[in-house]
């Protein structure tokens, strides 16, 4: 969960062409590396370098300008690497990844094993040799960690361009007519909790697992109304037991007491 900004591009191997005909790549690579590492470091350094004289970058202490310009040049001269993989065979496994990645968080419960006031101790593999390992870090670090992978109120955490912008449905189906694939759903059938329970193997029973009374439904929060403003937001003056209690006495099927 270090700190590492970077994007990830989910990007077709393969387009339509101007007789809008499927075009796939011919090798197992999207681009050659040698043109790409052209590309990234003239773009990166133009950019730079225009920056830099437009002063929309702050100097380093102790530097100058021309102290900055001299690097520059020092790094076009360098070679630049870049890292280009071959395609992955399977683009489900890709999407659960990717879908698992934006939606799921920085870290999973079950990989924390011991938390007190003063640390926390996780699990995590190893870039460097594959190997699942420990690490412990003070509660305040931690929680810093995790914050880092939470995306901004507001801010979109994925874009959708060309054949997989909104427009391209129509471009869509004539590649998956041509590639002999199956129709676009138009509309995803919606999961409900017993079922998503169900897939992340803890059961179906709806009952709680540590009471063993059953799940109730208190509110549906619709998409378009903000958690803040639904009947869970505690206030600070009054106890938190209030909002524990339902408004209606309980059914011939319910279990009694605060909904767990």
């Amino acid at each position: 969960m270090s700190l590492h900004p970077h994007v990830h591009c989910l990007v077709a191997g393969g387009g339509l062409d101007k007789d809008e005909q499927w075009r796939a790549c011919p090798t197992s690579y999207l681009l050659p590396v040698a043109v790409v590492k052209a590309l990234y470091k003239g773009k990166l350094l133009a950019r730079l370098w225009t920056a830099l004289s437009a002063h929309e970058l702050a100097l380093p202490t102790g530097k100058t300008l021309a102290d900055l310009h001299r690097v520059l040049r020092k790094l076009n001269d360098k070679s630049w690497n870049v890292r280009i993989q071959e395609r992955y065979p399977q683009g489900r496994g890709v999407m659960l990844y990717l879908s698992r990645y934006v939606k799921g968080g920085a870290i999973t419960d079950k990989r924390v094993f011991a938390v007190n006031p003063e640390q926390v101790t996780f699990g995590y593999t190893d870039h460097h040799d594959q190997k699942r390992k420990t690490m412990t870090l003070t509660t305040e670090h931690f929680i810093q960690r995790v914050l880092w992978h939470v995306p901004e109120s507001g801010q979109h955490t994925v874009r959708h361009y060309g054949l997989y912008a909104h427009q391209g449905r129509l471009k869509r189906a004539r590649c998956r007519a041509q590639l002999s694939q199956a129709p676009e759903q138009a509309e995803i059938e919606p999961l409900d909790w017993a079922h998503f329970m169900a897939q992340i193997g803890r059961g179906t029973t709806g009952k709680c697992s540590t009471c063993g009374r059953a799940l109730l439904r208190c509110e549906d929060v619709p998409r378009t109304k903000p958690i803040k403003n639904s009947i869970y937001k505690v206030s600070r003056s009054r106890p938190v037991q209030q909002y524990g209690q339902l408004d209606t006495a309980p059914g011939p099927h319910q279990a009694t007491g605060p909904p767990h």
